[in-house]
């Protein structure tokens, strides 16, 4: 009886005594250019981001200067980030609004009709329900240019509606600023959203653990299909603190991370590293960014070798013979 009791206790306190943490699946990256970094639930280190990754609320999701990024919610609204831009993803459990909280950068948003949705800074917040608009944000204030439909603006100071072909203006401590604009000063970047090359890599031949082995870079033209003949700078990253690169096989200096310039459409560089499941990351302005998974192979501790003879009693036999590998 007494370990019967013992059992229920211990099932107890799995059960509630320690919890984790759920937190919900808000928006998958469909698309992204040059380098764009994420950072899971807002804690440790940014890390590359890989295309069709899931992002959850607390996730914060950042662009550098080079970077753009495409996100679709899974309630079927979507979102651009302009380069330089840090956004956080967050719900509301009371009104189970999604929003965005931008630190600092440009947002383009279409959310679907009937889809609540909430844009936040430190100035002010903007709710929408099914509409179109682009958010710019920094220290300073915070402009909401309306392309279609509806968004209520409001910050401590007050409120209002903004409707199509209109520029808000919020700053911390002043009323909402809206006026009246043409369509061509809407905002247009959102529209260049492609990529200029397709990036396509391989990794042939046996990898040995300490060996180097090269990794091929192409670049091509997406309309031509032949090679994307313009300079190009990738950005290559080893995601595995066991793996090293460099640009030649002979290099004295393997790192974690190195630039190569492409000019003609190809390039190589060098690998090595312990053996073991790594990846490499590459990024470029023009590019969809992709991620290379390497599986390098332990050096071999011994060699096997067959001896097959023919004895006096006419029959094949064989041996075989192991010798250690110094």
């Amino acid at each position: 009886m007494k370990k019967l009791w013992v059992l229920i206790m211990i099932m107890c306190l799995a059960t509630f005594g320690f919890s984790v943490e759920k937190r919900n699946a808000m928006a998958t990256l469909t698309f992204y250019l040059g380098q764009v970094f994420f950072k899971v639930n807002d804690m440790g280190d940014f890390l590359p981001v890989k295309k069709g990754m899931t992002f959850y609320e607390g996730d914060v999701l950042k662009t550098q200067e080079d970077g753009k990024a495409e996100i679709f919610f899974y309630t079927g609204s979507k979102t651009r980030i302009a380069n330089g831009t840090e956004i956080i993803f967050k719900t509301d459990v009371k009104t189970k609004s999604k929003s965005i909280f931008i630190n600092v950068g440009q947002i383009w948003n279409q959310i679907r009709k009937g889809d609540k949705f909430e844009v936040e800074s430190i100035h002010g917040v903007a709710s929408v329900k099914g509409t179109e608009f682009d958010i710019a944000n920094d220290d300073d204030g915070m402009n909401l240019w309306v392309v279609e439909g509806l968004v209520n603006i409001k910050n401590e100071k007050g409120e209002i509606l903004a409707e199509r072909n209109t520029r808000t203006n919020l700053r911390k401590g002043f009323s909402p600023d809206k006026k009246g604009i043409d369509r061509n000063e809407l905002p247009h970047w959102q529209n260049n959203f492609s990529a200029e090359a397709i990036l396509t890599l391989s990794a042939p031949g046996q990898k040995q653990e300490n060996k180097p082995f090269k990794v091929n870079i192409t670049l091509k033209d997406p309309k031509t299909d032949r090679f994307f003949m313009d300079e190009m700078v990738l950005s290559i990253k080893s995601l595995s603190r066991g793996m090293d690169i460099a640009s030649t096989k002979e290099s004295e200096q393997y790192s974690q991370a190195i630039e190569v310039n492409i000019v003609d459409g190809k390039a190589d560089l060098w690998v090595k590293g312990q053996a073991g499941d790594h990846e490499l990351n590459f990024t470029g302005r023009k590019i969809t960014g992709l991620n290379l998974p390497i599986k390098i192979d332990p050096l071999p501790t011994q060699r096997t070798v067959e001896l097959r003879f023919t004895g006096k009693d006419l029959k094949e036999h064989q041996i075989d013979m192991k010798y250690k590998l110094k």
